[in-house]
């Protein structure tokens, strides 16, 4: 008797061979499908840890400054006439300019977090120190701050923990070299 593709022979019965078939086949569709979605679970998990570092970039739009975070998310408005420096683009803190006198050589700073909180208070001035290279790259030195008090000037670092008193006439860096500071007080001279 010829069978002319029928799937059941005389008796009725199913063709065991070709239904462990299919199953095999449906269970391996059914196992890359969620291999597939697992890779792809792991892939934005991994992806997501390298996006969670934040960092901050001044940004300026119509005249004035303000900063941004590495998702282009608003972190202070550009509300200042001069440019806001962000010492640690890793950090959320920054150094706002405001009140210039031009013609004194005068102005104010303060210290915010992205909050807009102001983190480090009891100074007149609070100042990243800048340094360059010999092709004028400009950095800030790490983790410190310069601050005035009463015309004298002292260190602080980040987190507003005193490191020099404000007692010395001046504090600059060594231009070039990071980490290296000429502090000045009564006509006396040392790096630090």
């Amino acid at each position: 008797m010829a069978r002319n593709g029928r799937r059941y022979d005389n008796g009725a019965k199913l063709n065991m061979k070709k239904v462990i078939g299919v199953l095999i086949a449906f269970i391996l569709i059914i196992a890359c499908i969620w291999g597939i979605i697992k890779m792809l679970n792991n892939d934005s998990k991994s992806i997501a840890g390298k996006i969670e570092n934040v960092y901050y970039y001044t940004i300026y739009d119509s005249g004035k400054w303000g900063v941004i975070d590495s998702y282009g998310k608003e972190i202070v408005k550009p509300d200042y006439n001069e440019m806001i420096v962000v010492p640690d683009k890793s950090q959320d803190i920054f150094v706002c300019t405001y009140d210039v006198d031009y013609g004194n050589n005068e102005y104010k700073t303060k210290v915010i977090n992205s909050k807009g909180k102001e983190i480090i208070k009891g100074y007149n001035k609070v100042e990243a120190i800048a340094n360059y290279d010999k092709n004028k790259n400009i950095w800030y030195e790490k983790n410190v701050f310069r601050v005035e008090k009463d015309g004298k000037y002292g260190l602080i670092n980040y987190s507003g923990k005193k490191l020099l008193d404000p007692t010395y006439n001046s504090i600059n860096p060594v231009y070039g070299v990071e980490n290296s500071l000429i502090i000045e007080k009564d006509r006396k001279i040392w790096t630090l």
